[in-house]
């Protein structure tokens, strides 16, 4: 997905910006997606997790979640 110069600027200074609302299947709600940057795999888009309301990669979490031999 191609993002507005806006978008990419406010995620470079801030860590994420807003997107839209949706609702996920599953979601009685929806909620906040936002565009968020990771330092290894560059932009991706994503809701706030848990209470604290943190971000997570989905790359960098199937490379956690391999199998370690």
């Amino acid at each position: 997905m191609k993002y507005s110069f806006w978008h990419r600027l406010v995620t470079r200074i801030m860590g994420y910006c807003f997107l839209e609302y949706r609702q996920p299947k599953g979601f009685t709600a929806p909620c906040k997606f936002y565009l968020v940057q990771c330092k290894e795999h560059g932009y991706y888009e994503d809701y706030a997790h848990g209470h604290r309301e943190y971000f997570i990669c989905p790359k960098c979490r199937k490379d956690y979640e391999k199998p370690r031999r």
